[in-house]
């Protein structure tokens, strides 16, 4: 038999790391944001994916292609996501491109030059001279195997090519999101252990404290069963400072400087001068060091308070789609086993 209780405890405490996760991301992405990272971390993954051979550079080109450029200039940065479909019509209309025949011609009376285009009977016989232009390099070798595939398609061999090269686009998004994902475990671990010491987030002491309120315990289980009944995928979850805001002030963690201080400060005067000063932050940093190094196994306390810190950071480098899913695994085993 599944203890209750234990069961409760997990739920609890993995929702709680769920929601710093999230408040921690979404710290990573406002940053990420304003500095553009993913923006240029995607051009440099797709200048490695497209290569350059003889001065075609397939990545330049690409972003100067008035549809890709215009949702660059729509928010004045690059952009941070290409649609898959988008990708690959705006790459094949790239490749058709290399194919075509131009002419120039000056009128004589006004010596204006009129540029002319080969008109296009066929796209897909476009596409084949097009490809045929191309240097040699890793990316052609693809699009000639992507031609030779829609060849044997019975119709739209245009369309068969295209969705080659969104099949091969995505497959390769998902190597390089599983790389950015890696790359931000660092600046996860970082942050996080900022917001822990910033905002006192304890680790062992929050433990503690869910394994022992059962109250409190029970009030953030129900509103982890709450948000696993309205959230499916962790893509839906809308994070903001409301969203954070209204789950801090529902749940009443026994987080934050204040409330510690107040809880464990034996000394009236002290817990007066703190309550005085709870809005300086140098006060509160003061009051921080007068209740550590008061006692006298003060280095104890310090090295478990700082290993409180460490552990909050560690899980939360995790990232929030790992937490998402332990969370709805550990509620369906609740339901599974029939604990109400």
């Amino acid at each position: 038999m599944i203890d209750l209780h234990i069961i409760e405890f997990a739920i609890a405490l993995i929702f709680i790391v769920l929601l710093l996760s999230l408040f921690v991301s979404w710290l990573i992405d406002w940053y990420a944001s304003r500095t553009n990272r993913k923006g240029r971390f995607l051009k440099r993954m797709l200048t490695i994916m497209l290569g350059e051979s003889n001065g075609l550079n397939w990545t330049a080109r690409l972003y100067r292609h008035p549809l890709i450029e215009s949702l660059s200039i729509k928010y004045n940065r690059i952009t941070s996501y290409i649609a898959p479909r988008l990708f690959a019509e705006v790459l094949t209309d790239l490749i058709i491109e290399e194919g075509k025949a131009y002419s120039f011609t000056q009128d004589k009376k006004t010596g204006k030059i009129k540029y002319h285009e080969k008109e296009s009977t066929d796209m897909f016989s476009d596409l084949k001279t097009g490809i045929d232009s191309l240097p040699e390099s890793d990316a052609t070798r693809n699009f000639k195997l992507y031609f030779e595939i829609a060849k044997e398609a019975t119709e739209e061999k245009t369309e068969s090519f295209i969705s080659s090269i969104e099949s091969w686009y995505n497959e390769y998004m998902l190597r390089v999101n599983h790389t950015y994902k890696r790359l931000l475990r660092k600046p996860l671990l970082i942050t996080g252990l900022v917001i822990a010491i910033l905002f006192n987030i304890d680790f062992i002491k929050l433990s503690s404290e869910l394994w022992t309120n059962t109250h409190l315990q029970k009030s953030i289980v129900t509103l982890a069963e709450e948000f696993d009944n309205k959230y499916s995928n962790i893509e839906e979850v809308e994070v903001s400072k409301e969203f954070f805001k209204e789950y801090k002030e529902s749940i009443g963690l026994p987080i934050g400087w204040n409330a510690e201080l107040k809880k464990e400060l034996k000394n009236p005067k002290l817990i007066r001068e703190f309550e005085e000063n709870s809005g300086n932050f140098f006060s509160v940093i003061k009051q921080v060091f007068i209740y550590l190094f008061s006692g006298t196994n003060w280095v104890w306390t310090l090295l478990l308070k700082l290993l409180g810190f460490f552990i909050t950071a560690l899980v939360v480098s995790f990232g929030a789609p790992f937490w998402f899913q332990a969370l709805h695994k550990i509620i369906n085993i609740k339901k599974t086993v029939g604990v109400k």
